[in-house]
C-alpha cells in the first residue's frame, strides 16, 4: 500500500494502477488491515482521486463504504486522508447522492469538532459539496451540522472558515434553515469574516448573508448584528465576486422599511452607484435591484438622482442584461414619482430607452417601464416629448395609480 501511495502521485501511474486492478486490493484494507496499512491505503486513493475517471472508478469498486468507516474509526491521519477523498468524489451529483444514502454525512459533521485542523478542512470541503445537492441541504441540517460549521467559522484554519461559510451559503437556500442559523448564532461569525477573513472566505460569507436575508427576521437581525458596514466596505474593496455577493445582500436587505433608511444613511448610494457603473453584468444586476428597493423611499428617491444615479440606471435600460434591464426599470419607475426627478430622467436621455423597452424588453422589463412612463406623463412638457418620441398613445392616456411603487425580490 506504502509503495502504491508513492507510485500514485505520478500522472501516469494514477491511471495505470486503477487499469491493473489496484483498486480492490486498496479499498479491501480499509477497515480490515493495520493502523499504519490502512493509513497507507486512503493516502494512495486520495492520490488517485485527484483523477476525475478515478473518481468514479472508486465509487464503482464499493470505496464509499470504506471511505465513511475511516472516517469513523481510522486514525487521526486516516480520517483526514479519508475525508479529502470523500471531498473530491462529492464534485460528482451523482455522488452527493450516493455519500448522503451511505450515511457519510453524520461522521463528516463529526469530524468537524473533532478532528486535526487539516481533518476539518477536509470535511468542510466536503460538505460543501455536497450541500449542492438540495437533499442534502437540509440533510446536513438535520444530522446536526449547523453548529459546528459554525463553530469553525471562529475557530478553523482559513481554509476551514472559507469551507464552513460555502457549505453554510448553500444550505441558507432552505427556507428553514435560514432561520436556524441565525438562531444558532451565526450571523455575528459572519460578519466577522466579512471584515477579517481571506478574499475567499469574504466572497463565502457574503453569499450566506445574501442568502439569510431573504427572510423577513434576517433582515433586521442582520442589520441589528453591525452587517451593514462590511458589506458596504465590500462593493468597495471586495474581489468582484464579494461584490456581487454584497450587493445581492444589500439588495434583499433593502426590502424593509427601516433598511432602505440605515443603508443611505451609511453612505451605501455611491459605492452602489459606482458599481453600477463599473462592475460585473451580475453585479449590475443586483445593485439595479438594490436601488429599486432603496427608491421606495422618498428620500432616497431624490438621493440617488443626486448622487448620479440616473445615468448608469438608463444605461442598463439600453445595453445590460435581461435582469438588468428590468431591476434598472423598477428602479426609473419608483424614481420618476417625483416632479424633479421626472425632469432629470427626461434631460438625461431616459425617455427613449423606456419607450423602447415597454415594446421590446421582457415582460417584467415592459411592465416597469410602462410604470415609469405612465408616471413621466404626469408633467404635461414630458407628455408632449413622450408624444413627439412614438410613446404609443394607449399608454400615456391610462392613470397610473397613486403612490405605487415597486420593489424587487
Amino acid at each position: 500500500a506504502g509503495a502504491l501511495r508513492n507510485l500514485s502521485i505520478n500522472d501516469d501511474n494514477k491511471v495505470a494502477i486503477v487499469q491493473e486492478g489496484g483498486l480492490p486490493p486498496l479499498i479491501a484494507l480499509l477497515g480490515n488491515g493495520t493502523p499504519v496499512a490502512e493509513e497507507e491505503a486512503v493516502g494512495a486513493l486520495w492520490n488517485l482521486s485527484i483523477n476525475k475517471e478515478n473518481q468514479v472508478a472508486i465509487v464503482k469498486a464499493g470505496g464509499l463504504k470504506a471511505l465513511i468507516t475511516m472516517v469513523c474509526s481510522g486514525t487521526p491521519l486516516a480520517k483526514e486522508e479519508a475525508a479529502g477523498v470523500i471531498k473530491k468524489l462529492s464534485i460528482h451529483p451523482e455522488i452527493q447522492v450516493a455519500i448522503a444514502k451511505e450515511g457519510g454525512l453524520a461522521p463528516l459533521i463529526s469530524l468537524l469538532a473533532s478532528g486535526t485542523p487539516e481533518a476539518k478542512e477536509e470535511a468542510a470541503g466536503a460538505l460543501a459539496n455536497l450541500s449542492f445537492n438540495d437533499d442534502n441541504e437540509v440533510a446536513i441540517a438535520k444530522a446536526g451540522g449547523i453548529v459546528p460549521l459554525i463553530a469553525l467559522l471562529t475557530s478553523g484554519t482559513p481554509v476551514a472558515k472559507r469551507e464552513a461559510a460555502a457549505t453554510l451559503k448553500h444550505i441558507a437556500v432552505n427556507d428553514h434553515n435560514k432561520v436556524a442559523i441565525a438562531k444558532a448564532g451565526g450571523l455575528a461569525p459572519l460578519i466577522a469574516l466579512l471584515r477579517g477573513g481571506t478574499s475567499a472566505a469574504k466572497e463565502e460569507a457574503a453569499g450566506t448573508l445574501a442568502n439569510l436575508s431573504v427572510n423577513d427576521e434576517n433582515e433586521v437581525k442582520i442589520i441589528q448584528a453591525g452587517g451593514l458596514p462590511p458589506l458596504l466596505a465590500l462593493l468597495s474593496s471586495g474581489t468582484p465576486v464579494a461584490k456581487e455577493e454584497a450587493a445581492a445582500a444589500i439588495k434583499n436587505l433593502a426590502i424593509n422599511a427601516d433598511n432602505k433608511v440605515a443603508i443611505a444613511k451609511a453612505g451605501g448610494l455611491k459605492p452602489l452607484i459606482a458599481l453600477l457603473r463599473a462592475g460585473t453584468p451580475h453585479a449590475q444586476e443586483e445593485v439595479a435591484g438594490a436601488l429599486a428597493n432603496l427608491s421606495v423611499d422618498h428620500d432616497n428617491e431624490v438621493a440617488i438622482v443626486q448622487a448620479g444615479g440616473l445615468a448608469p440606471l438608463i444605461a442598463l435600460l439600453n445595453g445590460g442584461t435581461l435582469e438588468a434591464q428590468e431591476e434598472a426599470a423598477a428602479a426609473m419607475a419608483n424614481l420618476a414619482n417625483i416632479d424633479e426627478n421626472k425632469i432629470a430622467i427626461a434631460k438625461a436621455g431616459g425617455l427613449l430607452p423606456l419607450i423602447a423597452l415597454q415594446r421590446s424588453g421582457t415582460p417584467q422589463a415592459q411592465e416597469a417601464a410602462v410604470r415609469a412612463l405612465k408616471a413621466l406623463a404626469l408633467s404635461y412638457d414630458i407628455k408632449r416629448q413622450l408624444i413627439q418620441l412614438g410613446c404609443p398613445q394607449t399608454i400615456l392616456m391610462q392613470r397610473i395609480a397613486a403612490n405605487v411603487l415597486m420593489q424587487r425580490g
